[in-house]
């Protein structure tokens, strides 16, 4: 479990630092959803927030989840306003 755990967080690192396509989108995004947030499965879990993600043609709702993050904390993604339209900045892993 412990190598399982360790593994996730190089492939998350590596995830994080390629460079990611930046899709602007000339629709606002709508109010985030509120979420019921269930007890964490261990302390080692963190809760990540839904987010809309936007599909092409319109915005579809992705939950939210808990994951395992021993040592860093997850910090969360938004979609910002630019001059050409929204974009999404994407969340990422805080070392602690």
């Amino acid at each position: 479990m412990k190598r399982l755990v360790l593994v996730g967080l190089a492939f998350l690192s590596l995830a994080a630092a390629a460079p990611a396509e930046r899709v602007v989108v000339k629709v606002e995004p709508p109010p985030l959803v509120h979420e019921w947030v269930p007890p964490a499965p261990s302390p080692v879990h963190v809760w990540v927030p839904g987010r809309w993600h936007w599909g092409g043609e319109r915005y579809a709702w992705v939950s939210g989840t808990y994951v395992p993050t021993p040592g860093h904390e997850w910090v969360p993604g938004h979609w910002d306003k630019g001059p050409d339209g929204w974009f999404w900045v994407e969340g990422h892993w805080r070392t602690l």
